[in-house]
């Protein structure tokens, strides 16, 4: 799993796709507010106009004269956060610091248990009354925003934004701020996980690898090479044949699951589970697409080669998410398509039965000798910021985004033990505040300082949140803790964060490219055809089935589901003027 800290494992209230704005004639009531920093002339500004380099017009921590009081709603994480020594959601070092620091005070219109907030939000959204700030999912942003119910923030974001948060909306994160934008206007300041906090990639078992004294696999090949000796050259040394070059968990036939994992597929060029441009300004699916489906058949092939060579545990396709770990755990595994945070779990179960076990990641490696592009999501959003339409104080909103950033992101001024997560109880006290924002290259930026900090030996400059990852790496590399091997296997570079590094750099990443919702056909269709394609999958790599049934799915997954899909998907690409993600981020 991924490391516990700063931010990183929370889990916003999302609110469902039936959760609509209907025919309700949402209105807001006013708070009556005051405070706000007249201007000479009122200035037209664009998203264009949002830079990080551009110092704020205005003091972006400013505190205001008079006391301006702010409405919002709480959606709680049950049990993530609580209260001590009088405290209350009313009353806590957020209140105070905001009261202190801005001469905010914000309460509630509503506070709500996690489980009950969609039941909450939808009868505000009946009644009519918003509160001033709030945040929402991305598709009650998107209701919110059709039916006129948000305000254009961008000229506070332009005037109050401080440079921390303009650097998360802009540049390489340009793809949140992208996602609020329309026509130039900024309704919204998003949330989540940024690419360069994500990739798929490859890890191969390193003690197995030493045993064989064989080298780390740097392309197809010699990943070919080292899978079949892993299978045949007995690496546990108990002189059984009893290990396979990997495995995956195909009984557990998910909406997510393909048969094989999607880092297998990647190599072929093939790309499950999203949408990618088809260079006709339109959208293809990245597995089954017109032009994709020939390389996810040579992927499927290439599963039944292996499967038949006896690389592929006989009985795979009844593996659930508990037998895969257990082979992993148990050394009869070598290989892991696995993702980013296996270096959490599940790779150090196999450290716990084994302390000298060992893996290392490395870029997917592509059948054409190339480094294959990991499919990815430039910004995973998981909470959209906002103020309601007609609020006398939009900055507000912006000035307290800075302060939690302040206060939980940036390494020169953030306090972790007083207003992120209690180090004595992992009381997760940043919950509690109503509006979440925080840094989503967390991870990506933190490899960046632990390795050079393992380069130069200076610790001095390491953030607090950073500085515990750099000695548990430091500990595993001195001594072999294996406490501290999931922080060297993450944060130096030899982990998995130093492949993302060669990702970004080397442009290998495939975006996808459909950022909305799912349309109700799709929502509709999707779980018959997934069935018929789980059925054919297991049925070719087992060799119950020739690759004659995968043309035969082709046509039916056309004739049921991609034909009327892929219409839909075009019109709305070509809609927002077929901009590609991934021609942002080639350029870029």
């Amino acid at each position: 799993m991924r490391p516990r800290t700063i931010l990183l494992l929370f889990a916003i209230p999302i609110l469902s796709l039936a959760l609509l704005l209907g025919g309700c004639a949402a209105t807001a009531t006013p708070t009556p507010t005051t405070g706000a920093t007249p201007t000479p002339a009122e200035k037209a500004y664009t998203a264009a106009d949002i830079t990080s380099d551009a110092a704020p017009l205005e003091d972006p921590f400013g505190k205001y004269a008079e006391t301006v009081k702010v409405t919002s709603i709480h959606m709680g994480d049950d049990g993530q956060f609580w209260f001590k020594d009088g405290d209350s959601i009313s009353n806590n070092i957020y209140t105070r610091t905001y009261k202190e620091r801005l001469n905010i005070e914000y309460s509630f219109l509503w506070t709500s248990p996690g489980a009950q907030a969609e039941e909450k939000f939808s009868t505000m959204l009946v009644s009519g009354t918003l509160p001033d700030v709030m945040s929402v999912s991305r598709t009650n942003f998107e209701r919110l925003l059709a039916a006129d119910l948000i305000e254009d923030i961008t000229k506070p974001i332009v005037e109050y934004g401080s440079p921390f948060l303009k650097k998360f909306q802009t540049g390489g994160y340009a793809p949140f701020l992208m996602a609020t934008t329309r026509e130039d206007k900024v309704y919204g300041l998003a949330n989540g996980f940024a690419y360069q906090d994500s990739s798929d990639m490859v890890w191969v078992k390193k003690d197995w690898l030493d045993k064989l004294s064989l080298a780390t696999p740097t392309n197809f090949t010699e990943l070919e090479a080292v899978m079949k000796a892993f299978v045949e050259n007995d690496p546990d040394g108990n002189t059984k044949n009893d290990t396979y070059a990997f495995a995956y968990t195909g009984g557990a036939q998910q909406s997510y699951t393909w048969g094989m994992p999607n880092t297998f597929f990647n190599m072929f060029g093939a790309y499950p589970g999203i949408w990618i441009a088809d260079g006709k300004g339109g959208l293809e699916d990245g597995l089954l697409g017109a032009g994709q489906r020939a390389k996810a058949k040579a992927a499927i092939a290439k599963a039944a080669e292996y499967y038949q060579k006896g690389w592929l545990d006989p009985e795979y396709f009844t593996f659930d998410d508990a037998k895969y770990q257990e082979q992993l755990a148990n050394s009869k595994l070598g290989v892991d398509f696995g993702g980013l945070w296996e270096s959490w779990w599940p790779l150090p179960l196999n450290l716990d039965n084994d302390p000298n076990a060992d893996w290392v990641p490395m870029q997917i490696p592509g059948v054409d000798g190339k480094v294959a592009s990991t499919a990815t999501t430039a910004a995973g959003i998981t909470n959209i910021n906002v103020c309601r339409k007609g609020f006398a104080n939009p900055e507000a909103l912006v000035k307290m985004l800075n302060l939690f950033h302040a206060l939980n992101n940036d390494p020169a001024t953030a306090d972790l033990a007083k207003y992120n997560v209690d180090p004595a109880d992992n009381n997760q006290l940043f919950l509690s505040f109503p509006l979440l924002i925080y840094n989503p290259a967390f991870n990506y930026e933190g490899f960046l300082a632990i390795s050079a900090a393992f380069k130069s030996g200076d610790t001095s400059q390491l953030f607090s949140g950073y500085k515990q990852f750099y000695d548990q790496a430091k500990a595993y590399e001195t001594s072999k803790d294996k406490s501290g091997w999931p922080s060297y296997r993450t944060y130096t570079e030899v982990g998995c964060m130093a492949v993302v590094d060669k990702n970004i750099k080397g442009k290998n990443m495939m975006f996808n490219e459909y950022t909305d919702e799912p349309t109700a056909f799709m929502i509709e269709a999707a779980p018959t055809v997934k069935t018929l394609y789980d059925e054919m999958v297991v049925k070719v790599i087992t060799g119950q089935s020739d690759l004659s049934a995968f043309d035969a799915f082709v046509t039916q997954y056309d004739n049921l589901y991609y034909n009327q899909v892929k219409a839909e998907l075009d019109a709305w690409f070509k809609a927002k003027g077929s901009a590609s993600i991934q021609d942002w981020f080639r350029n870029s």
